[in-house]
């Protein structure tokens, strides 16, 4: 180190001492520093513990000025991590026999950068920081402007003597600076108009910071709920995030809210940004309102709890993005959605391990009362799950489900059978419904010129005593294998594909008038024989055939086909074999 000093004064006086130096410069490895209007006092210059006082103007780097406290023990709150110019006012004193110096300064910080030198540093770095700043035993004020994580920002800090760092930080956000963030940063693009208060244990690691952002300037997009948000439509986000260092370990009190959008949470970390839980007080979107809970563990069951007024299921498509293959469910919403499709109130339990079915429970229901229950058997042989499901009033369901507004009553079971969530086949029985303005049969009789059961079905609805649905699926395609519906007016089958996704049918039937007056025929012996065969040969019926899209069904009646003995007696069995009601008891 080299000490300058153009001139000195000193002055003694019995004990007294005094040091005068208007101008002086120190150069060494910290670099030059230098010390004008410099004095320097004590009133027993003879013994370690007699009253000194320091005071002078001083500029240097902050290196420097660290280092020089350091000599006297009091600058353990001072950051590390920091490089730039200091300029001002210096004054150190220490009283006799309180073995402590007490220090003040009063200046201004010129080009200061913050140094990482780890990964565990504090993720909000700033450069090019300038400003004034107040120094002391008991405080560190700091206030000036200078660039947070590249957004330019108006900064003011305080650490008091416990060292406890409380900041605040407005700034005008690019979408980088939010980067530490990682997958968490949903501002695509614009700046932000951003408050941040940071509170910090100078002696810890560990920290919190307090936000507040307007986001009409930004441009949001959040993947894994299907949400965005452009550019010049309202939009705020506040909440509080705890930092271990550079790890994220909870963002609470979190509110984002826009136009389209409201999620109240709160998030728990394990650390290094991959999530623990997830606690949703508030979401509103599109046809969701609800509050969920969600856990994420290792080697067990993630958990999903989801209660509320309304849920669309599919909308949400997934919850962070992860595999649905292993999770325990619990759902009670009051209106529950999937898209288009409506089923009310609905009520389940499910578990899901390694693609398989474990635990699938619950009802669906309106207003009054259930209408539908369900619940899965598993197979442990052929791996199969079966889902049984009671239907109180089928009609009901395939209205509320938006599925069919033209089926009335009706009750019976359905049979599902799964495997690694794959619908593979099933089968339906419904009994004592009807039917009544349904395009697809009035289109049929007014091709067949059946005019009587066209004029039923638009007024009171066509009854049936009973209809039976088989049916496999593969890659959403539907083949149905067999489906029969019959009643005292009319009876039939029907069978052939449906594709779901592309929306196109390929079906094929016959439909038979005056069925149960038809059927009695068989049971007049030697007339049934001649008008029917011995098996029911000679009934008329009508062939049809649908093609084409759900929407554009393009339909080919035959309406004067002769119905071979084997084709009566699959329409009519139960007429033909007895009593109906026996028939679908056993």
């Amino acid at each position: 180190m080299k000490l300058d000093i153009p001139s000195a004064k000193i002055i003694k006086k019995n004990r007294n001492i005094k040091l005068y130096s208007s101008d002086m410069k120190v150069e060494g490895v910290l670099g030059s520093s230098y010390i004008s209007s410099l004095s320097i006092f004590s009133d027993d210059y003879r013994k370690i513990n007699s009253n000194i006082e320091v005071k002078s103007n001083i500029s240097t780097n902050y290196k420097f000025l660290n280092f020089l406290l350091s000599e006297f023990n009091i600058n353990k709150n001072f950051p590390k991590n920091l490089e730039g110019e200091v300029s001002g006012f210096l004054k150190i004193s220490n009283k006799k026999n309180q073995g402590s110096y007490r220090y003040f300064f009063e200046g201004s910080l010129n080009n200061f950068n913050y140094i990482k030198t780890n990964n565990k540093d504090m993720p909000i770095v700033f450069n090019k920081f300038n400003g004034e700043v107040m120094l002391s035993n008991d405080l560190i004020k700091i206030d000036g402007n200078g660039s947070i994580n590249g957004s330019q920002s108006a900064i003011k800090i305080l650490i008091n003597e416990d060292g406890i760092l409380n900041a605040t930080i407005d700034a005008q956000a690019k979408p980088s600076s939010f980067n530490f963030l990682g997958q968490y940063n949903f501002i695509q693009e614009g700046n932000s108009k951003l408050k941040i208060s940071i509170t910090k244990n100078m002696n810890t690691k560990k920290w919190k910071a307090s936000f507040n952002a307007n986001l009409f300037s930004n441009e949001i997009k959040v993947n894994f709920i299907n949400f965005f948000k452009p550019i010049n439509r309202r939009g705020s986000v506040s909440g509080e995030l705890y930092f271990d260092g550079l790890d994220l370990i909870k963002v609470g009190n979190l509110d984002f809210l826009t136009e389209e959008l409201l999620v109240s949470a709160s998030l728990i970390y394990k650390g290094e940004g991959e999530l623990k839980s997830i606690y949703i007080n508030r979401f509103i979107k599109d046809k969701n309102n609800f509050k969920a809970q969600i856990q994420f563990t290792e080697g067990k069951y993630d958990y999903l709890k989801i209660e509320g007024e309304s849920l669309d299921f599919k909308s949400l498509k997934s919850y962070g993005e992860r595999d649905l293959n292993n999770i325990v469910l619990y759902l009670n919403i009051n209106n529950f959605y999937y898209d288009s499709i409506y089923f009310g109130h609905t009520f389940i339990e499910s578990e899901i391990k390694n693609n398989q079915l474990i635990k699938f429970e619950g009802n669906i229901s309106d207003n009054k009362s259930i209408y539908i229950r369900f619940a899965n058997i598993m197979d442990q042989q052929s791996e199969l799950n079966k889902i049984n499901i009671e239907f109180d009033d089928f009609g009901k369901f395939l209205n509320q489900s938006s599925i069919s507004e033209s089926f009335i009553e009706g009750e019976g079971t359905a049979t599902l059978y799964f495997k690694e969530l794959n619908l593979l086949s099933g089968n339906i029985e419904i009994t004592d419904s009807s039917i009544k303005n349904s395009s697809f049969l009035a289109r049929l009789l007014q091709l067949a010129s059946f005019t009587g059961l066209l004029e039923i079905l638009t007024n009171e609805g066509i009854p049936f005593d009973r209809i039976i649905v088989n049916f496999t699926n593969k890659n959403s395609i539907l083949n149905i294998e067999e489906a029969k519906f019959q009643g005292f007016s009319l009876g039939g089958n029907l069978k052939g594909l449906t594709d779901i996704d592309k929306q196109k049918l390929n079906l094929e039937g016959i439909i038979v008038p005056a069925y149960a007056i038809n059927a009695l025929l068989n049971k007049i012996p030697l007339i049934g024989q001649v008008i029917t065969g011995i098996e029911g040969d000679g009934l008329i019926g009508v062939n049809f055939k649908v093609t084409g899209t759900y929407d554009e069904p393009d339909y080919n009646v035959n309406p004067l086909s002769i119905l071979t003995p084997g084709i009566v007696r699959s329409i009519f069995e139960s007429f033909f074999e007895g009593n109906n009601e026996d028939k679908i008891t056993e």
